[in-house]
C-alpha cells in the first residue's frame, strides 16, 4: 500500500452534470432526501476533465465541481463570491465580523446542491442569486424574481451551522420562514424553488 503524500496537489474532480445526480425519490414530496447517501459523485481524472469541453467547473477548496453549461450564471456568481473568504474583521469599517471558512464553504455547498438538484431532477435553471457577507459573520443568498423572493441566511452559532430562510410570492403575498439542513435536500423546498426563474 502506497504512502500518502501531503505534497500531492492532484485535484479531485466531481462530475454532477448528469441527470443521475441522485437516486429517484421514494418518499412523497415533503420528505427530505439525504444528500450524502443519494448524491451520485462521479469522480473523474485530469484527462477526462480536459476532454469535457461542455462542462463548467468551480474549485471549492481543492475539489473541482463540474456543472452542466446551462448553469453558467451560477458558476460565475460562485467565482465572484471568492472575495468573501478573504475579507477580515472590520471589513465594513464599522466592526463587521470576518466570515469563517466553514460558513463560506457551507453557503456555497448549499447553493451548489440545490441549483444542481433543481436542474438535474426538475429540469429548471434557477435565476442567479446574490451571495453577500453580513456584518454578523453570516452569509446571505438572495433571489428576487418576477414570481417570488427568497432569502437564505447561513451562520455559525456556537460552532453549529444554522440555515434559515424567508420566502414569499409576489402575486399573492404569501410568505413563510423556516430552517434547512445542510445534510438533506428538502424536496418540497426544491419544488418551491421552481419559482426562482
Amino acid at each position: 500500500m502506497g504512502r500518502h503524500n501531503d505534497n500531492d496537489t492532484t485535484k479531485k474532480y466531481i462530475d454532477y452534470s448528469g441527470r443521475d445526480w441522485y437516486e429517484p425519490r421514494k418518499p412523497p414530496i415533503g420528505y427530505t432526501i439525504p444528500i450524502r447517501n443519494n448524491k451520485t459523485e462521479r469522480v473523474i481524472n485530469d484527462n477526462e476533465y480536459n476532454q469535457s469541453n461542455d462542462l463548467l467547473s468551480f474549485d471549492l477548496n481543492g475539489t473541482v465541481i463540474l456543472f452542466p453549461k446551462q448553469l453558467e450564471e451560477i458558476v460565475v456568481e460562485l467565482n465572484d463570491s471568492k472575495y468573501i473568504y478573504e475579507i477580515g474583521d472590520n471589513w465594513d469599517g464599522n466592526g463587521a465580523a470576518a466570515i469563517d471558512s466553514n460558513t463560506y464553504r457551507n453557503s456555497l455547498q448549499l447553493l451548489i446542491d440545490y441549483s444542481l438538484a433543481l436542474y438535474n431532477v426538475h429540469g429548471v435553471v434557477m435565476d442567479c442569486p446574490e451571495i453577500n457577507p453580513c456584518v454578523d459573520g453570516s452569509i446571505d443568498i438572495s433571489w428576487r424574481t418576477k414570481l417570488a423572493r427568497l432569502l437564505i441566511n447561513i451562520k455559525s452559532v456556537n460552532g453549529v451551522t444554522k440555515v434559515l430562510f424567508y420566502r414569499d410570492h409576489h402575486y399573492n403575498k404569501q410568505s413563510n420562514k423556516g430552517e434547512l439542513s445542510l445534510d438533506t435536500i428538502d424536496e418540497s423546498f426544491l419544488v418551491w424553488m421552481k419559482y426562482l426563474k
